[in-house]
């Protein structure tokens, strides 16, 4: 997988599957993302599991960025080092 060193950012992703333009279902997968911007996607059975993986990954790795927003992804795609030096400020908060 991936050193949990190398993680910047994770967040929940939901894909929500149509049939004849109804709504059939929603699948989830929890989105992570390496500081080389390499992108793992781990497939999870519903939303409040991939809440709980986030949650944990937010407990554990203060550094990592959890949730996602328009602003997130602006700044990611956009100025990558302020993004990145928003997850190094979150740390040295967690620690005090």
């Amino acid at each position: 997988m991936v050193a949990n060193e190398k993680i910047v950012w994770a967040y929940q992703k939901r894909t929500i599957h149509y049939i004849k333009y109804f709504e059939a279902c929603s699948t989830y997968e929890v989105i992570i993302i390496t500081y080389e911007k390499k992108t793992f996607r781990v497939s999870v059975i519903d939303e409040q599991a991939a809440q709980n993986i986030l949650r944990y990954i937010g407990q554990v790795m203060p550094w990592v960025v959890v949730g996602c927003n328009n602003n997130l992804r602006r700044m990611y795609k956009q100025d990558y080092q302020k993004f990145l030096k928003l997850r190094f400020y979150r740390a040295e908060r967690a620690i005090y």
